[in-house]
């Protein structure tokens, strides 16, 4: 109360001297239990106030809130998996693992065509939420052109995917970078 501590005896009584005439907003709290908050009155005389201590819960749930890069949205179609139990994101983005334990929980969000991700969260005395954002998955195909017979590379061979063109260069190479996974026709040509 108004910045004192008073732990409760074997008794469980806890005093408090001196308070002034008013109200007094108060916090009773222990471990493994919810905290209590109240407000005592004291108008003309001592007060007497009765706290009962609720144990807390033993299990949490946790709510996965899952987009995509870019998106505003929320995506559906993410696994998260927690403790081997996986969980799959709705429409709205939103996965709802219940019942998690205290402590650290690992997990791993996962979706077709997008980078894993991992993290953990702790569960400490409330339910938790935690944000996933997806990256797409994309890689760099590189492209090595010859002539039939010839060991070297040939430069001016033009390679195109999906309307992207790029000419080999004097050692052959052609770059593509940040293909998204999945297959990609091209076409090589050279007059």
């Amino acid at each position: 109360i108004d910045g004192v501590t008073v732990t409760s005896e074997f008794d469980g009584l806890a005093l408090f001297e001196g308070l002034a005439v008013g109200d007094h907003d108060y916090t009773a709290s222990k471990a493994g239990f919810v905290t209590q908050n109240g407000t005592i009155s004291i108008v003309d005389q001592n007060v007497q106030e009765f706290v009962i201590m609720v144990p807390a819960p033993t299990t949490y749930d946790a709510f996965f809130w899952c987009s995509e890069q870019g998106s505003p949205m929320g995506s559906s179609g993410i696994d998260i998996t927690i403790d081997g139990v996986t969980v799959t994101s709705e429409f709205d983005g939103l996965a709802l693992f219940e019942g998690l334990a205290v402590g650290d929980h690992d997990y791993t969000a996962s979706k077709a065509g997008f980078v894993t991700q991992n993290g953990t969260i702790s569960i400490v005395d409330q339910n938790v939420q935690e944000f996933v954002i997806m990256v797409p998955a994309v890689y760099d195909a590189f492209f090595w052109c010859s002539e039939q017979g010839s060991p070297m590379g040939m430069s001016g061979v033009d390679i195109t995917i999906d309307g992207v063109t790029v000419t080999s260069e004097f050692d052959g190479l052609a770059l593509f970078e940040g293909l998204a996974v999945g297959d990609h026709d091209y076409t090589a040509s050279k007059a």
